[in-house]
């Protein structure tokens, strides 16, 4: 039983652009997005939501912007959306490539034509890149994950 929730996990966490070697743990990050005033902004039913079909996610690669998309994901899109403590969650996928220039990965969310915020992960990995890890997250430059508890936080957009 163990085995086949471990195989569910990794379809679910590892679709993105990578080496077919490549074994991908434990890079997602989840997070649910308010207002001001605690509406949901992904809850379809609250005024002012986000149209979640709207919703892109590029990868910045060596100072080119990629639309990331996965042919082979159920998530083609490289996130989805779920429900937790009656909270629409995002998931997303983020990019885990180092930049030529050393920097960390960075993931743009495009909320919609004219809301985009900055994802910047630091990923640890192994000598031979067989296994990546999201140690830390930036949301628009601001400290949002420090490898301490679950990668699960709250954006405040108004």
């Amino acid at each position: 039983m163990n085995k086949i929730l471990l195989i569910g996990f990794l379809f679910l966490i590892s679709c993105s652009k990578k080496p077919d070697t490549m074994d991908v743990f434990n890079i997602y990050i989840d997070f649910k997005l308010e207002n001001s005033s605690g509406s949901d902004l992904l809850d379809p039913t609250v005024n002012n939501s986000y149209n979640t079909e709207n919703i892109k996610l590029f990868y910045l690669q060596n100072g080119f912007e990629q639309l990331y998309l996965c042919g082979n994901c159920d998530h083609q899109k490289g996130y989805y959306f779920f429900e937790r403590d009656n909270d629409y969650v995002i998931r997303i996928s983020p990019n885990f490539e180092i930049q030529q220039d050393g920097t960390d990965p960075i993931t743009y969310i495009q909320w919609n034509e004219t809301d985009r915020d900055t994802i910047q992960c630091h990923i640890n990995r192994n000598e031979d890149g067989s296994y990546i890890f999201c140690t830390k997250v930036w949301y628009n430059d601001s400290l949002v994950y420090d490898n301490n508890g679950e990668r699960y936080f709250t954006i405040i957009k108004d």
